[in-house]
């Protein structure tokens, strides 16, 4: 098993127009899927202009099928996002890997954590190639026996 830090840049999801062109501070944490759509809760914080325009883009985004605002302050938003395209995204879900929620998101790029193995890895990149997905691999580490979980965890 493997531990690996892999940093996507995806082309047709919302975040990356927003992450590009906005100076704001972007949270993901995925929720699961439903009804064939994936949905997760956002945090952006910034500048308020900045934040409502970038909801106004996310909003309008091929990738988004509906924004529901949980709270709105002052330098600071946080939204649920249901994405309804992410092919990216279902390669990432559909793989037999333990994916950790996006744990940077930056000028276009998230960066995921995922525990797989080689052959795994492999076949992920590989479909993310065919659907023009750049990737990086920023951090890949050897877990050894006292790094996996046992059958019963």
């Amino acid at each position: 098993m493997i531990e690996v830090l892999i940093s996507l840049r995806i082309p047709g999801l919302w975040v990356t127009p927003v992450s590009e062109n906005y100076d704001l501070k972007i949270t993901c944490r995925v929720g699961g899927q439903q009804k064939g759509k994936g949905w997760g809760i956002v945090t952006l914080k910034g500048e308020d202009a900045e934040i409502d325009e970038a909801l106004a883009i996310i909003g309008d985004h091929p990738s988004v099928g509906d924004v529901s605002i949980i709270s709105r302050d002052a330098n600071s938003a946080a939204i649920v996002v249901d994405v309804i395209h992410c092919p990216a995204c279902e390669v990432l879900i559909s793989s037999r890997s333990f994916l950790v929620f996006p744990v940077e998101i930056r000028d276009g790029w998230m960066k995921w954590l995922l525990i797989t193995d080689n052959e795994t890895l492999g076949e992920v990149i590989e479909e993310l190639e065919e659907i023009d997905v750049e990737n990086r691999i920023e951090r890949l580490t050897p877990l050894g026996k006292k790094g996996i979980l046992t059958d019963r965890q």
